[in-house]
Formats: C-alpha cells, sequence, structure tokens
C-alpha cells in the first residue's frame, strides 16, 4: 500500500493565495481600464486634429491702384482692401473712386491706412474716419499698416502715435486691425509691446500659404485673424492675395485647448 500525506494549509496561506488570485484579477481590470483610456486619448486627439485642420478660410485682394475691371477683380471674391490713406498723412484719391465702382455689389470693403508718422496721428484718424463714412456708411472695419522705414526709432514714440489714432478711431465703433509681421513689429514698437494685441492681425507674410502656418507668437498676439501671403497680377491690377479666418471656426479652433488639457488628465 502506499501512502499519500497531503499537508494542510493555514489559513494564512490560503488568505495570501486569494490576496494573490486577487491581484491577478485586478491587474486585468486594470490593464482593461488603462486600455479604455488610450482609446479615450486618441479619439480627442483625432477630434482635435479635425477641428484644427477644419478652419473655413476666405479668400480675398487689396490693392493700391485704381480698379481696372471690378466684374472681373471681385469675381469668386467676398472682400477687398482698399487703401484710404497715403504714407504722406492724405486721403487717397483713388479710394474714392473704388468705394464708387464697387457699390451695388455684394462685397466687404476693407479700408487700410499708411500713416504718416511726421503728421498728427489725430487729424491722419478723423480723415480716415470722415473718407470712410462718406464713401461707405455700411464699413465697419479700419485696418492700420505698421511696416516701413518711415517710423521713429525710438519704440515709446511709435507706442504713442498708434495709440493716439486708435483711441480716436474707437469711439466710432469700427472693428481697428494691425497689419503687420514680427519683424517689423520689433523693430518699430520693440521686443516686449503687446498694448494692442486685443485688436485683430493681418499678418503680413509672404510665404505663398494661405493658411496661418508658421505664425510665431508676437505683440501679444497668439494667430493671425487675416494674412497676405503673396503679391500677383489679377484682371490687370496689381494685388496682394490674403486670407481672412472665420471667426466661429477660429471659435473651434478655441476650444480645442480644454481638449487637449483632457488628454493630460486621463492618465
Amino acid at each position: 500500500f502506499f501512502f499519500f500525506f497531503f499537508k494542510q494549509k493555514t489559513a494564512y496561506e490560503m488568505q495570501r493565495g486569494l490576496v494573490g488570485s486577487e491581484m491577478c484579477i485586478r491587474d486585468r481590470y486594470q490593464r482593461r481600464v488603462h486600455g479604455i483610456k488610450k482609446d479615450m486619448k486618441l479619439f480627442i486627439l483625432c477630434l482635435c486634429l479635425a477641428l484644427a485642420f477644419g478652419l473655413k478660410i476666405t479668400p480675398f485682394l487689396d490693392l493700391s491702384e485704381e480698379i481696372q475691371d471690378v466684374k472681373c477683380l471681385t469675381k469668386g471674391y467676398e472682400e477687398i482692401g482698399l487703401r484710404v490713406l497715403t504714407s504722406v498723412g492724405k486721403i487717397d484719391p483713388i479710394f474714392i473712386k473704388n468705394v464708387a465702382l464697387l457699390k451695388g455689389l455684394k462685397i466687404d470693403i476693407n479700408p487700410y491706412a499708411v500713416p504718416c508718422v511726421t503728421c498728427d496721428p489725430v487729424e491722419q484718424s478723423n480723415a480716415i474716419i470722415q473718407a470712410v463714412k462718406t464713401a461707405d456708411p455700411e464699413i465697419e472695419d479700419i485696418y492700420i499698416d505698421v511696416e516701413g522705414e518711415k517710423w521713429n526709432k525710438e519704440p515709446e514714440k511709435n507706442i504713442e502715435f498708434l495709440k493716439k489714432m486708435v483711441d480716436e478711431i474707437k469711439p466710432h465703433k469700427f472693428n481697428i486691425t494691425i497689419m503687420t509681421n514680427e519683424p517689423s513689429w520689433t523693430r518699430i514698437m520693440g521686443k516686449t509691446c503687446d498694448s494692442f494685441k486685443k485688436l485683430d492681425l493681418w499678418w503680413i507674410h509672404h510665404d505663398k500659404n494661405p493658411k496661418p502656418e508658421g505664425f510665431k507668437r508676437f505683440g501679444g498676439w497668439k494667430e493671425p485673424d487675416y494674412k497676405q501671403y503673396d503679391t500677383g497680377v489679377i484682371c490687370k491690377n496689381n494685388v496682394n492675395l490674403n486670407s481672412d479666418y472665420d471667426d466661429d471656426d477660429r471659435q473651434n479652433l478655441n476650444d480645442v485647448s480644454p481638449l487637449i488639457l483632457s488628454l493630460i488628465h486621463i492618465s
């Protein structure tokens, strides 16, 4: 006869074995949950990319010369930029002519000013307001160009000049936009000036790309509202090619930030 002896396990040993089984079950559960969280991260990332690349771009032109063929030039465009003030501080007579040519067409007019820094900023602003209201009372925007070599060498003087122009225009309920780029802004206003960050930005960056790619923050602006990206000849007119980034789609882009933050919190 053969006798087999089995050692009876103590309660402690049985409990330890149960704990081990419980750990295996818990590990399998955590792996499942972790996998779900990874899938959620991927989903949110895809959603962020969909919103980012879904930015609506409205193309438009701007020019400083008399329009040669109105129907030809405006075909396919919803807005056009026209120079209202020249660098000598005078209202551009071509602006009045061009606005008259555009009357009756469903196209928004974006008047832009190239200010004379040695002239009175308040007088120039008042001249712009008067010219715009006379030409077309429905115009809602005024753009101020901050480029070129004729600005003061002291940024403080340039900041004061621009502030006077903006403060004079503001009460008339116009949307004010600054036309510039990082090198021009830094040279004219200084590296640390962000006094005008609440105004819209028309980014001058000729890279032949209508998208806002390559933009780096400056002047307190996190992103451009418009971009001038190239030049060309259309319908016998020398023009600049621009993009207008839709405000509603821009809000979608802003909504991406909280989603990205949620990726960080999902661990």
